[in-house]
């Protein structure tokens, strides 16, 4: 029984990684003692987690990474229930811990979207030294737009947040950093919210995936994202690689990520491939998109421009 539910895992022991076979029935007994049926599933991919973790050799990520997947780790427990009722728990109802978790490990993103994008792209670059207008959907605590303020002093970054408990925590981050000025937070659901000027600059880091469930929706959303751009403008997303081919599913990354995409699919996000997420901007009304080269397998990022890319 365990080896058929794992078997899009099957091949974790393999040659790609370090962990042998007997770390893999370690792993499937305790989280099936554990949780069941859910750990079951869950155990190799959560196994990879904890191995990527110590790999590493700094110690603040490992430190925010084990206290992540601790979290994860409760939230876990409301797999059975959430299956059994189908009833999804979105990340805005969930326990802050794991908010305020997620938004501590994700930080470092913004260094990679300043190096790999802005600073690839001049003519991004310039409009935000110029003093652009951003806006920052699922801004979360506060970091992105804290990030492109101190870069950009001259830019004026509008936040929206949805989590009310995000984005009192936000503007307090914003206020001791001395960036009140720079900076707007609005506690509102990007879908519903009117806005009264249009943008430069928009970005979106692990937020697409939690807007809306479906895929007319997640439409709807990207077409009101075109609108608000100001001609040639840009939007940026930054996203989990969830690829739909099997076969990239034996790396350990994949694996890594599979194990949180599908716990965040469960609980009310959707589970969405990169393929995916190309055909979602293309029929949201951009047409000049593409991916941006960078080194870290744990994202991708999706460049678009309103007019020409």
């Amino acid at each position: 029984e365990a080896r058929s539910v794992n078997t899009p895992f099957k091949k974790i022991t393999g040659s790609k990684m370090s962990m042998n076979a007997l770390i893999s029935i370690i792993s499937l007994f305790v989280f099936g003692m554990l949780w069941g049926m859910a750990g079951l599933v869950l155990a190799l991919p959560l196994t990879a987690m904890l191995k990527v973790i110590f790999d590493h050799s700094d110690s603040k990520y490992i430190a925010d990474r084990v206290k992540m997947y601790t979290q994860l780790g409760e939230i876990y427990k409301l797999f059975p229930d959430c299956m059994h009722s189908k009833i999804k728990i979105p990340l805005h109802k969930q326990p802050f811990s794991i908010i305020r978790s997620m938004a501590e490990v994700s930080r470092s993103d913004f260094q990679k979207i300043q190096k790999y994008v802005v600073n690839q792209n001049a003519g991004l670059k310039s409009c935000l030294e110029k003093g652009g207008d951003i806006l920052d959907i699922g801004s979360g605590l506060g970091y992105g737009a804290m990030h492109f303020s101190y870069l950009y002093p001259k830019a004026k970054v509008t936040a929206v947040e949805i989590d009310a408990r995000a984005a009192r925590e936000s503007r307090r981050n914003i206020h001791d950093s001395g960036l009140d000025n720079n900076i707007q937070v609005k506690n509102a659901d990007i879908l519903k919210t009117k806005l009264a000027k249009k943008f430069d600059f928009i970005y979106m880091n692990l937020a697409l995936h939690e807007v809306c469930e479906r895929y007319k929706d997640k439409v709807s959303f990207i077409r009101k994202c075109h609108k608000l751009l100001k001609e040639n403008g840009f939007l940026l997303v930054s996203e989990l690689p969830f690829s739909s081919d099997i076969k990239d599913h034996r790396s350990i990354f994949t694996q890594m990520l599979t194990g949180v995409q599908v716990f965040e699919a469960v609980l009310g996000d959707s589970l969405t491939t990169i393929a995916e997420f190309k055909s979602l901007l293309r029929s949201g009304g951009f047409k000049n998109c593409k991916v941006v080269k960078q080194p870290d397998p744990t994202r991708v990022f999706f460049l678009c421009r309103k007019k020409y890319l």
